[in-house]
């Protein structure tokens, strides 16, 4: 279907929507490849709901990856939060050696 993709009007570009990583085991693409994928499986398809289903992929993954994305900005968030506010309660003491450090 990659190859397939190439001859419409809207190819896939190595680098912005996959990028073919050997040692990893192949092709990996990109939100907007996935599109491109799911639209020209949309196209090639001779059954209708199977067509369909593929269009909705496109349509789909975007808010899916973005929510992904999101979380795992928001961990890093909480994570930066929590080792402030250990910083802050514990001040100049060590954890550790309960003893307090010299300025």
């Amino acid at each position: 279907m990659a190859d397939h993709t190439q001859r419409t009007q809207y190819p896939l570009i190595k680098g912005q929507d996959y990028e073919d990583l050997i040692d990893e085991g192949g092709l990996h693409f990109s939100v907007s490849g996935i599109y491109k994928l799911s639209q020209a499986f949309g196209e090639c398809l001779t059954k209708r709901n199977r067509r369909e289903e593929c269009k909705d992929v496109g349509e789909v993954i975007k808010p899916q990856v973005d929510d992904i994305v999101s979380e795992i900005l928001k961990r890093g968030q909480r994570i930066e939060k929590a080792k402030k506010n250990a910083k802050r309660r514990d001040g100049s003491v060590c954890r550790v050696t309960e003893k307090t450090r010299i300025r």
